[in-house]
């Protein structure tokens, strides 16, 4: 088995199950420990791993969760979407000045709050799409 494989193996034995050991990994898929352990620090070198925790929103009293699109060419709507607490995650689109951010809201009024401050940073709102049912999360490359 090449490196590429194992090293495809352990990402996905990792991303479907982050507590799983790599001599439980071992014992599932019949790599040898040492051949695991190998790729997995040659990855941790290159950056490929990363050590983070996943929040669940809902939980801690987020349960609007809303998808905004949204059209900006100022550099302070850049800062605001990098700064502000609500948004989860946001990203620059292929089409200059678009962008995309998911954000969490424990009520409808800090929703507008939100949305006046957005605004007010020079975004215009292309889009606005509240989240009713999640179905599918951290999925990409989970199955061994």
């Amino acid at each position: 088995m090449d490196k590429n494989n194992v090293r495809e193996i352990i990402l996905k034995g990792l991303r479907a199950n982050s507590r799983l050991s790599l001599s439980g990994l071992s014992r599932e898929t019949k790599i040898p420990l040492q051949t695991l352990l190998a790729a997995f620090k040659r990855a941790e070198r290159e950056g490929v791993v990363r050590y983070t925790s996943l929040l669940e929103p809902k939980e801690m009293g987020y349960s609007i969760r809303v998808n905004f699109l949204l059209k900006a060419r100022d550099s302070r709507v850049r800062e605001f979407l990098a700064g502000h607490q609500n948004i989860n995650n946001c990203c620059r689109l292929m089409d200059e000045g678009l962008f995309y951010a998911e954000c969490f809201f424990r009520d409808m009024k800090e929703l507008d709050v939100f949305r006046d401050a957005l605004l007010e940073s020079g975004a215009k709102i292309q889009d606005e799409a509240f989240v009713t049912e999640e179905l599918k999360r951290e999925g990409f490359m989970c199955d061994i």
